[in-house]
């Protein structure tokens, strides 16, 4: 049986793409049945590609398809196009776009709903009747090319769809939309970034275009909270509306002069939040200050987050970190904040047994630290790689109360801060008498040193020279034998008072036992080092139960300290 074929060209004009093919009449049948070629969108790599549906849901066939440059619409009352109705209409829009490691800030303003997605991350769900307002989402991206898809429907009236994003850098502050009428109504006169609301422009204008009276102002950002109360405030001449995420929390929207504070509550989870801030100004003075407290208490460090370099307020994220000890590579410290360019200060109090301590920090880029408020401790404020910073012997007791300011500039980012204590703080004198100021000062956790012939510390002499360890140390009550070993001398207090004195010259083993209360005591031992060989060692152990002494009796007799003479050593000349 012959077999009949038949050359079909099928020709589909769908999505702006051209398919032609050679067929069976079986294969065109499935072609009929299975239009795959119309099936699903294609996203496009340089611009949109847009579908618009003659319904609010997107569903069945686009009545109209088109590539287009941006989404960035303002049909009025009118159609986008043949075909699509004036209202009661929907579109969806899809690209490909390639995305450098980083944060980026997209905002979108729709009259009516809108969605919009990047990968399979839904970052914008505004599916809703509304007037066009702007909504922003900041969001951390990893490099690739993602698929972006926005989804919008009209439901009456006016009709605006607008998409846009870009990479944040670090002092992203607020979007602020200035309008030249007291409605916040047409298109702003002016937009751009104010790093904070605290203005003050008397009778004076905001910047070009905008009237020194009757303007108004919307200001949005994105903002992150510890979980947590607070109370956020708007003192302004004239009205105000301050929103956090749907919730008005202070509405103010009349004339009014200063002094004012208008304030509102809210218990907020630990996720981004979107803060709003309307204001008008009537006639006269034109001022606008916002912030907020948190309401209950940080359990560890509050740490305030901000998107700049300068710690300029407000943060975009306050929260109770448990500690300073974080490496973000090169990745932000949340999410949407930028990878670069931000800056975080960390406040809390620690608690300290009387002691020596040595205060640290190691960062990539620059950081401060503070103790007690005024005290600067450590100042490093530029960029470096990672770098280690401290301050030795520096005793504390109680309560103290520290603040670490940090930026991150570009590239790595980490930060770690911590206290350590070292029980032994060290003053080295070059002299063999602790005469004067010391030399330099270290901190130690033992008291054992066998330098040879050779100098302890670098750029310091290797004999004549002498050194004052002083520690705070627990104690529990019982008698206790202090064993020293020295070459050359030695002399041992215990709370101020001289317990055991060998300040001579030669290696010796000396014993001394004390009674001791429960508690802190001061333990110094000075030594001092003539020529030679330079070694030094201190111990201690519970002594064998004597019982308490009586009142008076301050130490056990004489008798009982010991002294071990040892046979001269040779002494190495030097040259």
């Amino acid at each position: 049986m012959a077999t009949i074929a038949k050359r079909i060209c099928v020709s589909v004009l769908r999505r702006g793409l051209r398919i032609t093919a050679t067929a069976s009449l079986a294969v065109l049948i499935l072609l009929l049945l299975h239009p795959l070629a119309a099936a699903a969108p294609t996203a496009q790599a340089d611009g949109w590609w847009a579908d618009y549906f003659a319904n609010r849901s997107l569903s069945g066939s686009p009545v109209l398809s088109r590539h287009e440059d941006d989404v960035d619409f303002d049909w009025g009352e009118g159609s986008p196009g043949s075909g699509v109705p004036a209202d009661d209409f929907s579109a969806r829009w899809t690209r490909e776009a390639w995305f450098d490691d980083g944060t980026y800030r997209f905002t979108v303003r729709a009259d009516d709903g809108l969605r919009l997605w990047v990968g399979e991350e839904l970052i914008v769900d505004a599916w809703r009747d509304q007037q066009a307002s702007p909504t922003v989402r900041d969001l951390y991206i990893g490099q690739g090319t993602y698929t972006v898809r926005v989804e919008y429907y009209e439901h009456g009236g006016g009709a605006i769809a607008r998409v846009d994003w870009q990479r944040l850098l670090g002092s992203a502050g607020w979007l602020a939309e200035y309008f030249d009428n007291k409605k916040l109504e047409g298109a702003p006169v002016l937009e751009r970034t104010d790093p904070a609301i605290n203005f003050d422009w008397q009778w004076g204008s905001p910047g070009p275009a905008v009237p020194n009276d009757k303007f108004s102002v919307r200001w949005t950002r994105i903002l992150s909270f510890p979980a947590g109360a607070y109370r956020f405030h708007t003192t302004a001449d004239d009205g105000v509306r301050f929103w956090v995420d749907d919730h008005l929390l202070v509405d103010a929207w009349y004339d009014q002069s200063l002094p004012n504070d208008r304030w509102g509550d809210l218990v907020l989870d630990d996720q981004p939040h979107q803060v709003k801030v309307e204001y008008y100004e009537g006639s006269g003075g034109a001022q606008i200050y916002v912030w907020w407290e948190r309401l209950d208490s940080f359990a560890g460090w509050k740490g305030e987050y901000y998107d700049n370099l300068r710690l300029d307020w407000p943060p975009v994220m306050t929260r109770d970190d448990a500690t300073i000890d974080f490496d973000w590579g090169t990745a932000p410290p949340v999410a949407w904040m930028p990878d670069d360019n931000f800056s975080i200060r960390w406040q809390g109090e620690m608690t300290f047994a009387p002691g020596f301590y040595r205060i640290a920090v190691r960062a990539d880029d620059g950081v401060r630290v503070w103790m007690d408020e005024t005290r600067l401790m450590i100042d490093q404020w530029h960029a470096m790689d990672n770098e280690l910073h401290y301050v030795d012997g520096t005793y504390l007791s109680g309560v103290h109360r520290f603040k670490v300011e940090y930026y991150e500039q570009n590239g790595h980012a980490r930060i770690q801060f911590w206290v350590a204590a070292t029980p032994w703080k060290a003053e080295y004198y070059a002299n063999p008498d602790l005469a004067g100021e010391p030399k330099t000062i270290r901190l130690h956790e033992d008291l054992d040193f066998d330098w040879g012939n050779g100098a302890p510390l670098p750029d310091f002499p290797a004999d004549d020279f002498s050194v004052r360890w002083t520690a705070e140390q627990d104690f529990q009550e019982a008698w206790y034998t202090f064993d020293v070993t020295a070459d050359d001398g030695a002399r041992l207090y215990l709370d101020g008072e001289l317990a055991l004195d060998d300040w001579q010259a030669g290696e010796e083993s000396t014993s001394v036992t004390r009674y001791l209360h429960s508690g802190q005591h001061t333990v110094v031992l000075e030594y001092t080092e003539r020529t030679g060989v330079a070694r030094v060692k201190l111990d201690w152990r519970r002594a064998a139960s004597a019982g308490r002494p009586a009142m008076e009796e301050r130490t056990i007799p004489d008798s009982t300290s010991s002294r071990r003479s040892h046979p001269p050593r040779r002494r190495l000349a030097r040259r």
